[in-house]
């Protein structure tokens, strides 16, 4: 996991069920010197986040809530940038065992990947079109990705399509797990396109 938690820009989402709060509203506490939980209320009054403090620094999982109080996902701290800090196995605030989902083989074989598989589109080649798409998608619970999106991109009918398409061919991932029990992530992955010539 380090080479995605150094090169690439990862926001996990984890589904996780069963969990109930009774903490302190965030804005009622001296965030800067807090230590603990705390929930965190939107403009209408109603729960969207459990966060966790560390000496008023964000620490652990916060965990995201939908209307009726259920966690529907999850962002894990701390966090440097967009980069997650990461060995391939952190801890929450409560010490559960937190497990990434990661690219089988490693950054090793993501490399390998996107090297062999990556086709310049010969329009962007011809207009000496490069840059950076950022993408994210879902890697659910046995591994399968879904919900492609195109965060940030260069140019939707060439390399924006081929970035989406080398995301869709990836093997499926190794999912997400807290504990014993597997999760959905979200993951953000800029795709790099350079053609050295037109530097």
């Amino acid at each position: 996991m380090n080479f995605i938690s150094s090169a690439f820009s990862l926001l996990v989402f984890g589904f996780l069920a069963g969990f109930t709060f009774a903490q302190p509203r965030c804005d009622t506490l001296d965030i800067s010197s807090f230590t603990g939980q705390c929930i965190s209320f939107n403009s209408d009054s109603v729960a969207v986040e459990i966060q966790s403090y560390e000496d008023g620094k964000p620490s652990g999982l916060w965990k995201q809530l939908n209307a009726k109080g259920d966690v529907i996902g999850a962002r894990y701290f701390p966090i440097e940038g967009d980069s997650l800090l990461a060995e391939n196995q952190p801890a929450d605030s409560n010490n559960v065992e937190l497990k990434l989902a990661s690219f089988p083989g490693g950054d090793v074989a993501m490399k390998r990947y996107f090297g062999a598989n990556k086709k310049y589109p010969a329009e962007a080649k011809k207009n000496c079109l490069q840059g950076v798409v950022y993408t994210s998608f879902l890697v659910d619970t046995v591994g399968q990705i879904s919900e492609i999106n195109i965060e940030r991109g260069i140019d939707s009918a060439t390399l924006d399509a081929e970035a989406i398409r080398l995301i869709e061919n990836m093997p499926d991932w190794i999912p997400g797990q807290e504990g014993e029990e597997k999760f959905t992530m979200r993951i953000k992955i800029p795709v790099l396109f350079r053609l050295p010539e037109c530097n």
